[in-house]
């Protein structure tokens, strides 16, 4: 893969009708528009799910989703890269994930692929909020070049959002991503509804400055707000939630501060700011 961040392409996929709005509010030039509906895209409609699932394994999108979730009322929106430019392992990763997704015969259509290939991804829904969308898929294939956070910042300025909601788990690695667009507001210390309850949370993010969302997605550095932590809790499996839990009875509203996650001694911690009582 060329380091040479001009290899990299946005697009737009989901129906047309839906995506129109979106090209026009996108931070980078020339977005690829993408039809669901369009049986020329279905090529690299499979990649994206086939990206995905190589992503996030286990926990990678059903086809099903994808349709009915993702690209019939919203987008999913992301980098991509030509199909010269793709490393030989991940691309045979990706074909053989579509071959499992959609079919062997779908898998072996991919043989003589020429096109663009997803690198990257963001979905987030309308929610019935004002403004508000709720994100719930991220990913990025090529590690140490930021694409995570470009590929955020691109995709909520398409969808014109000025607040994002949504869950992760704390010691998860996306946590530095999403605090890389500010502190992220804790709605809710344990997501009880959630399969790993004690782990997940529910976080808010205001998107009040533009031009910062258009500075990361084109590529500019992060940096930390200057805003002084004033808690730190390690980031042990199955008790981050109650911690933060009790902070939220002690404080009222407690956030979670830009790095998100620090390295201590040795040790694992989230970075937290309590206000209030």
């Amino acid at each position: 893969m060329s380091e040479a961040a001009p290899d990299l392409v946005p697009y737009v996929m989901g129906r047309g009708a839906v995506i129109a709005p979106m090209l026009g509010r996108c931070p980078l030039p020339d977005p690829v528009a993408f039809d669901v509906l369009d049986p020329s895209a279905l090529d690299f409609y499979r990649l994206v799910n086939a990206a995905n699932n190589h992503a996030f394994g286990g926990l990678g999108m059903p086809a099903w989703v994808q349709l009915d979730c993702c690209t019939l009322p919203t987008a999913m929106i992301g980098l991509a890269a030509r199909r010269e430019d793709i490393e030989v392992e991940l691309w045979r990763a990706l074909v053989a994930q579509a071959g499992r997704q959609f079919g062997e015969a779908a898998g072996r259509g991919l043989d003589d692929y020429a096109g663009l290939v997803p690198v990257s991804e963001y979905c987030a829904a309308r929610s019935f909020e004002p403004d508000t969308v709720v994100g719930f898929s991220l990913f990025a294939l090529l590690p140490g070049r930021g694409l995570a956070v470009r590929t955020k910042a691109m995709a909520l300025r398409c969808y014109g959002a000025s607040r994002q909601i949504g869950a992760t788990q704390y010691g998860n690695a996306s946590v530095r991503t999403h605090c890389a667009f500010g502190p992220l507001r804790v709605v809710a210390a344990r997501a009880v509804a959630h399969s790993q309850p004690g782990d997940t949370f529910i976080y808010a993010l205001e998107l009040d400055d533009l031009d910062r969302l258009d500075a990361l997605a084109c590529g500019a550095p992060t940096h930390d707000p200057p805003i002084a932590p004033t808690h730190w809790l390690p980031l042990e499996v199955g008790g981050v939630g109650a911690g933060v839990e009790r902070l939220v009875e002690a404080h009222g509203e407690v956030w979670i501060a830009p790095p998100g996650q620090v390295e201590v001694a040795g040790e694992r911690r989230l970075v937290l700011i309590c206000k209030g009582r």
